[in-house]
């Protein structure tokens, strides 16, 4: 969802970390707009997904009386459907206006900002489900009519409720764009994460986002971990609206593993059932699309893997080959596997069938420890194909990957992600 933007002051203030859950991958839900939690949530497990996020509005909550707080039957579903299937949830509260929407609770006297009367809900939400992991102060205050000032006051205002109800309650916010991002962080010093929504430049390169300012992703990250030692979620982001379903595959699977090269805590798919191709990870029959199998086939490689500063380097390649635009990421973990992804980037992702031919390169890498003979494959993340690598002294057929003293000879890089997986 595009922002417009807002100006936001400046104002220098300290901040605090806090440790999170290595739920990397989430998705972003709707779960009153489609199939039932019952339906969906068993897709969500079955992906190897553990963290979502979903919002819902404070006049849905405090609708009844001034101070009387009950969650509807929508919200109380979806968590206790959550819950019992073993997944957490990050709670967004919206309020005020949103396309048309009223959200606060103005017919029992509030107006549409209340940073208390806000802050009193988030309190009781805070001790009202075990399945709720994180409130989030709204959702894209660039879009509300609220300054910069009255944000902070009010997520201030919310920290110190919550965290009085309930202190192992997470409360994440800050959500806008770019610098406006920056200079909010030094406004909430109780924060206990970050979210930003880092979607695309309309130009289909997942190495891109629009972040005002920044306009490359892996930059704006970097920037971040500048001014905060906070958790970043990135409660929403996807590939651009228009695309097709397997562009948006090759584009998830692109930005997944910048993500995880960086080690950003939680990256959350918008959305994750929806009738956009482009923007929804199962249609609204919860029918899955290819950036479902992209998550599904990512999660259990990854598993207590962390990003490193690594990259492959180029033995020898093809007449032609693509330099420019190559790129790798190393993840793995001390004394066990690693996992090596390499593909071309910084590029367009291209239409259904219209994508060049792979390229042939031999690749050097870092390990942590010498791969077990006969265990290394690569897989191709977008279409599942899984290719053994032999070992140098195995008879292999043309053109198969195997190992050479330098590394791994027959990799066939392309737009698509390859993971070079080695136990």
């Amino acid at each position: 969802m595009k922002r417009l933007l807002l100006s936001l002051p400046l104002l220098l203030c300290a901040f605090s970390a806090t440790a999170f859950a290595d739920d990397r991958i989430g998705y972003s839900t709707h779960f009153d707009k489609g199939q039932s939690p019952d339906i969906l949530m068993p897709l969500i497990v079955q992906s190897g997904v553990r963290l979502i996020r979903d919002d819902c509005g404070w006049g849905g909550i405090e609708y009844h009386a001034k101070g009387t707080y009950i969650l509807g039957t929508r919200d109380k579903t979806f968590l206790d459907v959550a819950k019992a299937s073993g997944v957490k949830v990050v709670l967004c509260l919206q309020a005020g206006l949103w396309n048309g929407i009223q959200y606060s609770p103005t017919w029992l006297g509030y107006s549409q900002y209340d940073p208390q009367g806000y802050a009193k809900c988030c309190a009781y939400l805070a001790t009202a489900h075990p399945a709720i992991y994180a409130i989030e102060v709204m959702n894209e205050i660039n879009n509300q009519s609220i300054t910069a000032s009255q944000y902070a006051t009010l997520f201030n205002a919310t920290v110190a409720a919550v965290h009085a109800a309930n202190p192992n309650m997470k409360v994440i916010g800050m959500d806008t764009q770019g610098q406006y991002v920056v200079d909010l962080i030094r406004q909430c010093p109780g924060a206990d994460g970050v979210s930003y929504h880092p979607y695309g430049l309309n130009d289909y390169v997942p190495e891109n986002t629009y972040e005002w300012q920044w306009r490359n992703y892996s930059g704006w990250v970097a920037e971040l971990r500048k001014v905060t030692k906070l958790p970043l979620f990135e409660t929403e982001r996807n590939c651009d609206s228009g695309a097709s379903a397997n562009q948006s595959a090759v584009w998830n699977a692109r930005r997944l593993m910048l993500s995880l090269q960086l080690n950003v805590e939680h990256s959350f798919i918008y959305m994750f059932e929806g009738n956009d191709t482009a923007q929804s990870v199962v249609d609204m029959n919860a029918k899955p699309e290819p950036t479902y199998s992209v998550v599904q086939r990512l999660t259990p490689i990854i598993k207590g893997l962390k990003g490193t500063t690594f990259t492959a380097n180029l033995v020898s390649y093809q007449t032609g080959f693509d330099l420019t635009h190559f790129q790798s990421c190393t993840l793995d973990v001390s004394g066990g596997e690693t996992v090596v992804g390499v593909w071309f980037g910084n590029r367009a992702v291209y239409k259904d069938g219209t994508a060049p031919p792979a390229q042939i390169c031999t690749l050097n890498f870092h390990q942590q420890h010498t791969h077990v003979a006969g265990q290394s494959y690569i897989l191709d993340l977008v279409t599942g194909t899984k290719t053994h690598i032999y070992e140098s002294n195995e008879v292999h057929p043309t053109g198969a990957p195997y190992w050479t003293s330098s590394g791994v000879a027959n990799i066939p890089v392309s737009e698509r992600v390859l993971l070079i997986v080695t136990p």
